[in-house]
């Protein structure tokens, strides 16, 4: 969003606003907390999630270096209603509601940012939508692992490093840990995927990824 500014634009919005670091597992803020600044991650890793009446965690998304965090909400003056996490340990700019405004007035292509990346997320959440009712199981990974290499950071030689643990994704695709390694143990077995490390994955038949994504 800030990418491409001004060396003195970046150093007025960098003076006004507050560094913070958070630990692996610490919250940066929680369901029902007030929203009044503009979150924008540094370094490390961020998950976006809620919780059911029964403690259900269900990821809504993942975020790394560069996204924004509590865009929707920062002007409307509600409260948030999901929870943001540090996956790892992760450096995050905070910037008030004011300091945004302020920003903005100085800046109007800053406000033609804030609108793309609110666009993609609801063009996002609308895919999100789209597969928890269309796609099966199955289909929700092999859409995902065809994405891999647009969505994860790390790509070399067709080996995907995957940024989230297997339990994390498999809340962000809507099933349960032990049904996601189950599918993703069938379609291994099947030569469709192969791991060369713990979490480094190397998609070995796209086709049949891609027709098993294309079924009725």
């Amino acid at each position: 969003m800030f990418k491409d500014l001004s060396e003195d634009h970046l150093m007025a919005i960098q003076g006004s606003s507050k560094q913070s670091e958070y630990q692996k597992g610490e919250n940066i803020f929680a369901e029902g907390d007030k929203t009044d600044s503009l979150f924008i991650i540094s370094k490390g890793r961020v998950k976006l999630y809620s919780c059911s009446s029964r403690g259900r965690e269900q990821i809504l998304r993942t975020l790394g270096p560069g996204s924004i965090i509590g865009e929707y909400t920062l002007f409307r003056n509600e409260r948030y209603t999901f929870f943001a996490e540090a996956l790892e340990k992760t450096k995050v700019c905070q910037l008030s509601k004011k300091n945004l405004v302020d920003a903005i007035r100085m800046n109007s292509e800053l406000a033609v940012r804030l609108l793309d990346v609110m666009s993609q997320r609801l063009e996002q959440a609308e895919e999100t939508i789209k597969q928890f009712g269309t796609l099966n199981v199955e289909q929700r990974i092999a859409q995902y692992l065809l994405n891999m290499p647009k969505n994860e950071g790390k790509v070399v030689d067709g080996q995907v490093e995957l940024s989230i643990s297997k339990k994390h994704l498999a809340s962000l695709l809507g099933m349960s840990r032990e049904t996601f390694s189950r599918k993703l143990s069938q379609f291994q077995k099947q030569g469709w995927v192969t791991f060369v490390g713990p979490n480094v994955m190397k998609l070995t038949d796209k086709e049949a990824l891609e027709n098993l994504l294309n079924e009725q």
